[in-house]
């Protein structure tokens, strides 16, 4: 879990700031409750339109998500070495 966390935040949060411009990725630990030990990922886009550039309205991937999803693929490899993750969709607007 330690080793997945560090590659998480040395490498993998470092690349997708780098190639998804206009958003921030943040790690979270689950410490209480139904996720307590397992990872949760945020991601906070500067405005809808900067997270429409990477994303369809029905939260697929578009053109420019795959772009940016291919060029994280080699760090995605090296992460999916040491674990395993599902992922579920929901978009969210601060208030």
């Amino acid at each position: 879990m330690n080793q997945y966390k560090d590659m998480f935040v040395n490498s993998v949060i470092p690349e997708f700031q780098k190639n998804y411009p206009g958003a921030k990725m943040y790690l979270a630990k689950g410490i209480r409750g139904e996720s307590t030990n397992s990872f949760a990922v945020i991601f906070v886009f500067e405005t809808e339109k900067a997270r429409d550039k990477y994303f369809n309205a029905d939260g697929s991937v578009n053109d420019a998500g795959k772009a940016a999803e291919e060029e994280m693929k080699p760090t995605m490899d090296k992460l999916n070495k040491l674990g395993t993750s599902t992922s579920k969709y929901t978009d969210w607007v601060v208030q």
